[in-house]
């Protein structure tokens, strides 16, 4: 099968599954590369943001794919997912905001090992800024917010990348655009409870976003409010206000329900560095993988904020 034939075979099948994808071709990453350095050298990215959760990105090529030809850039639409807890008889929901959820990081290998199984070619996952490939390769357009928004989907999406030997057919490359919507709206800046949009750039100042706290073990800040505290991870307070996102706003999935006896072992554990098989078993069952050791603690957050 030849290249041609392979990214059209990926692409259909990803779109069976609801997935949207882009092939670009290897060069550009060196453009990606630099102006992520550029971002970080300027100031425009924070470099404390930078040194705590940012650089697990790298630009290392797979050792197994010689040469690399293009990178598989895919989207995956999926709702917010909550997670319901049992606390003095009342229901307390726990909100995983859609780019969080990896449930679906399965289903995209296992279509795409299918696709290539056949053929010699391979590809393996990339660790690169998506929300930069998302938005120059016209996959996605930026908010006001700094959030990807995919055609269909608004931000509810997953990006995910790979690097792969399939050459790249076609080369659609562009400056990062915003939104139409948010050229006359600051919605999403009047809603952040921290005052991290200030609407002239594309980037929010990360270091005060909500996510940067709730997504570190470091104490929270006296000034984050008990009240700006509504996910277990993430915040989606700029997206459930923006209006491109006004047809999907209310798409939840509920996955879980734990008891009150369950809730009650997740908010007694310190943390979930050292798991008791119980409080493992209940963490398998909440699919809850990126930051998993700060759950007790942002859970116990979102059980003490004010009614």
């Amino acid at each position: 099968m030849n290249s041609s034939s392979m990214t059209e075979l990926i692409s259909r099948r990803l779109g069976a599954f609801g997935l949207k994808c882009r092939f670009i071709p290897y060069g550009r990453i060196a453009e990606i590369r630099e102006e992520f350095e550029r971002k970080v050298a300027d100031g425009s990215i924070d470099a404390e943001v930078y040194s705590r959760y940012l650089t697990d990105m790298n630009f290392n090529l797979p050792a197994d794919i010689s040469p690399v030809r293009s990178v598989i850039l895919v989207a995956a639409l999926q709702p917010k997912r909550e997670i319901l807890f049992t606390v003095d008889g009342h229901k307390v929901s726990g909100i995983i905001p859609s780019t969080y959820d990896h449930e679906v990081d399965s289903m995209v290998m296992r279509i795409m090992h299918e696709a290539v199984s056949h053929s010699p070619f391979k590809f393996a996952r990339a660790r690169l800024p998506l929300k930069l490939l998302a938005t120059r390769s016209g996959l996605a357009r930026y908010g006001r917010n700094n959030v990807a928004y995919v055609d269909g989907a608004g931000s509810f999406c997953r990006l995910m990348a790979f690097y792969s030997d399939i050459p790249a057919t076609d080369d659609v490359w562009r400056e990062p655009q915003m939104l139409d919507q948010c050229i006359d709206c600051n919605a999403c800046a009047k809603r952040c409870p921290t005052g991290a949009i200030n609407g002239d750039r594309f980037q929010v100042h990360a270091e005060r976003c909500l996510s940067f706290f709730n997504e570190s073990a470091e104490p929270i800040p006296d000034w984050v409010t008990p009240d700006m505290h509504h996910c277990l991870i993430g915040c989606t307070r700029c997206t459930d206000c923006c209006p491109a996102n006004k047809d999907t706003r209310a798409w939840v999935s509920t996955r879980c329900e734990f008891s009150r006896e369950e809730t009650a072992v997740i908010l007694g554990a310190a943390s979930t560095t050292t798991l008791t098989p119980e409080l493992e078993l209940l963490l398998k069952r909440s699919n809850f993988e990126e930051g998993r050791e700060l759950f007790p603690r942002n859970l116990r957050l979102l059980v003490d904020r004010p009614a």
